[in-house]
């Protein structure tokens, strides 16, 4: 099922903050997880991980030139993906704890 634009971009802000894709499953249930998984623009941190994890595991296996670029590629992209979004949330952070302290003074 399409998810609508609005729904979609509440979700990736979700996802941007670190939600997991099971907890915006629960919250928006009329969608199933996979239509959330593949239509959000950013992955969990969790699943992010477990991903660039298993691509680790699978370059011993792989000995042709082709698919090893085609994972080393894959490798790249997820780990540039959750560079930005902890990037993202790094600054987040700062703006929050600059609100507060302004807020303590």
């Amino acid at each position: 099922m399409k998810i609508k634009t609005n729904t979609l971009i509440k979700m990736n802000q979700l996802l941007a903050k670190g939600k997991t894709i099971a907890d915006i499953y629960d919250k928006y249930p009329r969608y199933s997880y996979d239509d959330i998984y593949w239509q959000t623009k950013y992955r969990s941190f969790v699943g992010t991980k477990r991903m660039i994890t298993n691509r680790v595991r699978k370059l011993q296996f792989v000995n042709d030139k082709v698919s090893r670029k085609h994972l080393v590629d894959e490798i790249e992209s997820l780990t540039d993906d959750l560079y930005y979004q902890l990037k993202q949330n790094s600054d987040l952070l700062i703006k929050i704890e600059k609100l507060l302290g302004k807020v303590n003074r």
